[in-house]
């Protein structure tokens, strides 16, 4: 199954510390998606950024999806969900009724009173497909695990953010930290019955062959119309991201190829085997 990823735009009203994408004001053009769309013809499309609902025509982006009987996706920072909730819940019924999915993940950059009310009025317009993205690393184990508990509770499923070595996050991954937080997660996940996501370098946490994402059947496009196999590579400068025409080497073993382009090599494999993780493939608990 083709999917198609969108970063509609680069612009965002947040500052994110775990984002690697550089803040532009480009905004796609709703014409140009159609062309891509009819040119690649997916079965599944994510809308991204920067901040989705901030591009002027991202409803009318969502109404021709759905009409085509396209599975859509959207991955929001959740601050503008308040300004448009009602709409997307109609989206979300329209899209059950075509026989279609209609999903939003939520890259959730706030504390767990705020989710509290955002995930649960989320639930309650009819949107039945939410994912929670956390980024741990500045949360305590007690903010933690109430953040899973109200996933747990809105029927909501989660999935920890890595932290991609690119952009502000260069240089910066620890692997025995991270390997500390996937197991309390996966632990806390089963014991709360939670449908929960991570990445697949932790082989005896999941059946490595339910690995869900694929890097061969993917194709991301920047706001600024280039298209490329692995959306980390849309987080490069131009002069790095023009030249690029390589496959992805992660499977085998052969590290991250956005990180080799950008710092010229992966400099994770010198560690750690298993430090050289890919934040884009993920397994269910």
């Amino acid at each position: 199954m083709l999917s198609l990823r969108i970063n509609i735009t680069r612009a965002c009203n947040l500052d994110c510390e775990y984002c690697y994408i550089g803040r532009t004001n480009e905004f796609l053009d709703k014409a140009f998606i159609v062309e891509q769309v009819e040119r690649y013809r997916p079965e599944r499309v994510t809308l991204t950024g920067g901040e989705p609902l901030l591009h002027p025509q991202v409803l009318d982006i969502l109404q021709y999806l759905i009409q085509k009987r396209i599975h859509v996706n959207m991955v929001t920072n959740g601050t503008l969900l308040n300004r448009f909730g009602d709409r997307l819940g109609e989206l979300a019924v329209q899209s059950e009724s075509r026989g279609i999915s209609f999903s939003l993940g939520i890259s959730y950059d706030g504390n767990s009173k705020t989710a509290i009310g955002l995930l649960g009025n989320l639930t309650r317009l009819g949107i039945k497909r939410l994912k929670l993205y956390i980024y741990p690393f500045w949360k305590d184990e007690h903010e933690l695990r109430r953040l899973l508990e109200i996933a747990a509770k809105e029927r909501v499923a989660v999935q920890l953010l890595y932290p991609v070595p690119l952009g502000s996050q260069q240089g910066y991954t620890d692997y025995d930290q991270w390997n500390e937080y996937v197991h309390q997660f996966a632990a806390e996940s089963s014991r709360l019955e939670l449908e929960a996501y991570y990445q697949p370098n932790w082989a005896e946490l999941c059946d490595i062959d339910s690995v869900l994402g694929s890097l061969t059947d993917n194709v991301s496009i920047d706001s600024d119309g280039l298209a490329y196999e692995c959306c980390l590579l849309t987080g490069l400068e131009n002069h790095l991201r023009l030249e690029l025409n390589e496959k992805c080497q992660w499977r085998n073993n052969g590290g991250c190829l956005a990180i080799t382009k950008n710092q010229g090599c992966d400099w994770r494999l010198e560690g750690h085997a298993a430090s050289a993780i890919c934040p884009v493939v993920i397994c269910r608990v």
